[in-house]
């Protein structure tokens, strides 16, 4: 790279002042022009590989990166003007407002006077040889053709803040006129009402320290008027649900929301459970019990929805041939809840099925099964009678004539009393009845009876009289 530049006096006219990228030894042409009333010096800097520093149009070997200034001087002999005056405020008593002669190379005395009411602030314009551009009275050496200006300010100075929407108060107090010293350094500050941030000052801002804070000062070299501007506070609602449940609005996740607003928010339960309440920063929740309600944003917050399996009942009613029921009656039963259910005949009869509200039975056929709780349920056992056999024959010497069929195998349910009959044959007797007859009312006597409790085998026996 090759950086060029050039001192008071002149300019660059090959390439132009500014900074350029070569190749590795480029012959780049160079030159520098002098102004009116100075002559070209030499180049100075990484002069090495320029063919002649003296030269003010020459060239420079792109070896390496280079950075040149070209130099140059006032011509002996030569003239320069000076063209001053005065602005608002105050005017020029040395040498007078105006344009002036005056020989290269001269120091010259300049005076500025200002106003009743108003002070010297500093000259502007072509102050590079100006002594001290803050004084009203110095010098200026006359290297070239300037012209330069006196400023003044008035001697004291108005301050006016104003209120934006969302402004509590102001120091100084908004909307009065204050007066101060040029220059002096006031503080300022804004104080935002509840909901509300400071965002920045406006209107004539270029001399406060920090427009961007509530709390600054402004340089008094001016009159002002300043606005405090304020916006609604932003805060963060996060809403999620807990197992058994969504979030409907807004949805799960987290949102932002300005300082005050209402916002709605609506909780759905999944299938067998049931919403319970609003858990977390639940302060500015309207019904923290309401799966539709409304939080109003005075903060950031954190909220989820909670919810509980439902509970369902179980109602479980015996039937005729039923002894007992677990669990029976109406119980309680969270959702999905697997309860084991048992039902135990009386004697005499035994288990034939479940019903009612049986969808959810494992095993309706099964006396002892479980129920999945999914819903209420009413649910009964249904008994049967259970069936005996009865086997009834004669030895030699007589016959059965009751049952109607004679001598064989009958059934009967639990507990029915079967009437038998026993008849000797010419020349015999009836004896007793053999084999099972615990349950024969008299065992002596041929016709009698015989309750079925169970599978029984008789026999009528004879004698010969």
């Amino acid at each position: 790279t090759l950086t060029i530049s050039s001192g008071t006096g002149g300019s660059i006219s090959t390439p132009g002042a500014g900074t350029y990228q070569y190749d590795y030894g480029t012959v780049v042409p160079i030159k520098a022009v002098a102004n009116t009333g100075y002559h070209f010096v030499a180049w100075t800097g990484n002069t090495g590989t320029i063919a002649n520093t003296s030269a003010a149009e020459t060239t420079i070997t792109m070896n390496g990166n280079y950075t040149i200034t070209a130099t140059f001087a006032i011509d002996a002999g030569g003239t320069q003007t000076l063209n001053i005056s005065a602005g608002t405020g105050g005017k020029i008593t040395t040498p007078a407002a105006g344009v002036h002669t005056y020989n290269s190379g001269a120091v010259i005395s300049i005076k500025a006077t200002p106003s009743a009411g108003y002070l010297f602030v500093a000259w502007i314009g072509d102050t590079a040889t100006i002594a001290n551009v803050n004084s009203a009275e110095t010098t200026i050496t006359m290297e070239g053709n300037y012209s330069i200006t006196a400023t003044f300010a008035k001697t004291t100075q108005t301050l006016k803040l104003l209120k934006g929407t969302g402004c509590s108060s102001t120091t100084p107090t908004a909307s009065i006129t204050y007066t101060y010293s040029y220059g002096a350094i006031v503080p300022i500050k804004a104080v935002p009402l509840t909901g509300y941030d400071f965002v920045a000052w406006t209107g004539a801002i270029n001399t406060v320290a920090d427009p961007y804070s509530a709390e600054t000062t402004v340089t008094m070299l001016g009159s002002y008027t300043i606005t405090a501007t304020f916006a609604k506070t932003k805060h963060t609602l996060t809403i999620s649900a807990g197992p058994g449940g969504s979030i409907t609005v807004p949805g799960s996740g987290t949102y932002q929301y300005d300082y005050g607003t209402s916002v709605s928010i609506r909780a759905v339960a999944d299938t067998g459970y049931q919403f319970l309440a609003w858990t977390g920063d639940v302060e500015r929740i309207t019904s923290g019990t309401s799966t539709s309600t409304y939080i109003k944003m005075e903060g950031n917050y954190t909220i989820t929805a909670t919810f509980v399996k439902k509970t369902y009942t179980l109602s479980m009613y015996n039937k005729t041939g039923g002894y007992s029921l677990s669990p029976g009656g109406k119980t309680s039963h969270e959702y999905e809840t697997e309860v084991p259910i048992k039902a135990v005949p009386e004697t005499g009869y035994h288990f034939v099925a479940w019903t009612g509200s049986i969808s959810e039975i494992d095993d309706v056929n099964a006396a002892e099964t479980k129920i999945t709780m999914l819903n209420n349920y009413t649910i009964y056992p249904s008994f049967a009678k259970d069936i005996h056999t009865l086997t009834i024959s004669a030895d030699p010497g007589g016959s059965i004539t009751y049952p109607s069929g004679g001598a064989g195998m009958y059934s009967y349910n639990y507990g029915t009393s079967v009437s038998i009959r026993a008849t000797p044959a010419t020349g015999y007797k009836f004896v007793a009845w053999t084999g099972d007859i615990d349950n024969i009312t008299n065992s002596a006597a041929a016709s009698t009876y015989i309750k079925m409790e169970g599978n029984y085998t008789i026999k009528a026996t004879f004698a010969p009289k």
